[in-house]
């Protein structure tokens, strides 16, 4: 059996990476005689992680999905706003027409790069796979329309070749944009699997795209069984802080000074101090991000993270352990309430735009307890934001049994996932 796995994530997003390095694992325990050959943008760090594994560069598909098939001056001449829209109809189009446009590609790439080898073996894998893999992730919205088409688009393609699909650990929603719906819902009808992370927001969406419900499972998100073995017998006595300043997070210098402002008078109060907790270690210029720690930097002591944190770029394990090490943390990302939630941490989650809501509130549903939405843009957010640490950390020990018991059902529902899709190949 081979297994072709298609990612986005790189492992500079320490959530990507957990969600990725799950997948991979349970792709090769549930299916150990299976070929796993998997698109990524990192192939050097995948094979030192993941050294059994064929690896291509995602510059293969880049190679397919980003070649234009219209001369480039065309597209100087559309105006801005249309500029989206046109890409999203070709995509769809490649998509419908795959075999007929492999060769177009080819002569593109050949005329621009002189070769289309890496493009030539993307193809044979695609062609040579069972099955097509997407691991876990929340980029089927509005806020990510690049990597939400490109993902249906090679699941498309994928049915059309008559390959077996399924998507992993997925934040479905928010999702308004009509072009967006239109293929979400032709798409995910077709596929054999859609596990989803939340089922909050993200299930009733699924049903009004008209998706088979007997296809769709509710597992909460893949990252949270390593972190949950790392679980600590109890309690910490720390305020984990982060921040993720970001387009599709909506926060920004207003937030950082209301958290500047709460954040050290509550820790004092409770007797604690405020540790960093870094998810994205690198940032992305394409969505104003900075790296969360220098976020975090701007709200706490820049030393003080640094001799807490104890290093720049720290590693997965490191980061769970440290959030390992509180009784409550406050985050702006989604993956650092994963990591405190699957400890039974409690976590008070700052929300402003529709995409964060969405997550947030999805991830207190999955865990039933302890999880302390505030929205962030209400005229009374620093309020809000010191009753919620207060209520968290007065209620930390009564809710981390719900916590625990809640992961533990997320990582079998999780698994269960894996082992239902591999089962046809049994």
């Amino acid at each position: 059996m081979r297994i072709l796995m298609k990612s986005d994530q790189t492992f500079g997003n320490l959530g990507d990476a957990a969600m990725l390095r799950v997948a991979v694992t349970r792709l090769q325990t549930y299916c150990p005689n299976a070929c796993l050959d998997v698109l990524t943008p990192r192939p050097d760090e995948f094979l030192r992680l993941f050294p059994h594994v064929n690896v291509l560069d995602a510059g293969a598909w880049s190679l397919w999905a980003d070649e234009l098939m219209f001369p480039g001056r065309l597209y100087r001449l559309l105006p801005r706003s249309w500029l989206a829209g046109v890409q999203q109809w070709e995509s769809s189009l490649r998509e419908h027409a795959y075999t007929a446009f492999r060769p177009l590609a080819r002569a593109r790439c050949r005329r621009r790069h002189g070769s289309s080898q890496t493009l030539e073996r993307f193809f044979a894998l695609l062609a040579a796979a069972d099955a097509v893999v997407v691991p876990g992730g929340g980029n089927l919205n509005d806020a990510f329309p690049y990597f939400a088409h490109g993902q249906l688009e090679l699941a498309g393609i994928a049915k059309r070749l008559g390959k077996r699909v399924a998507f992993f650990g997925q934040g479905l929603g928010p999702i308004r944009s009509a072009c967006l719906r239109r293929r979400a819902s032709r798409v995910l009808r077709s596929v054999d699997m859609l596990a989803l992370r939340e089922g909050r927001a993200g299930l009733p969406l699924a049903r009004s795209l008209g998706l088979n419900e007997e296809r769709i499972v509710v597992t909460g998100d893949d990252a949270i069984e390593p972190v949950w073995q790392m679980r600590p017998e109890r309690l910490g006595d720390l305020l984990g802080l982060n921040v993720r300043i970001a387009t599709y997070a909506g926060l920004g210098e207003r937030e950082i000074a209301i958290l500047r402002s709460v954040l050290a008078p509550a820790a004092c109060q409770l007797g604690t101090h405020i540790i960093p907790i870094p998810i994205d270690i690198e940032g992305a210029k394409c969505h104003s991000a900075p790296p969360d720690i220098a976020a975090i930097a701007r709200i706490i002591d820049r030393t003080s993270v640094l001799e807490n944190l104890g290093q720049v770029n720290p590693s997965l394990e490191h980061v769970i352990e440290t959030v390992g090490r509180c009784r409550v943390v406050v985050t702006g990302s989604y993956h650092a309430g994963v990591f405190a939630m699957a400890q039974g941490i409690s976590v008070v989650a700052l929300a402003k735009s529709d995409y964060y809501f969405s997550k947030f509130e999805g991830l207190a549903d999955q865990f039933g307890a302890g999880c302390h939405v505030v929205n962030v843009a209400q005229p009374d957010a620093a309020e809000q934001i010191r009753q919620a640490v207060s209520k968290a950390w007065s209620c930390a020990d009564e809710a981390r049994p719900l916590l625990l018991r809640a992961a533990e059902t997320q990582v079998a529902a999780s698994r269960n996932a894996y082992r239902r899709f591999l089962q046809w190949h049994a």
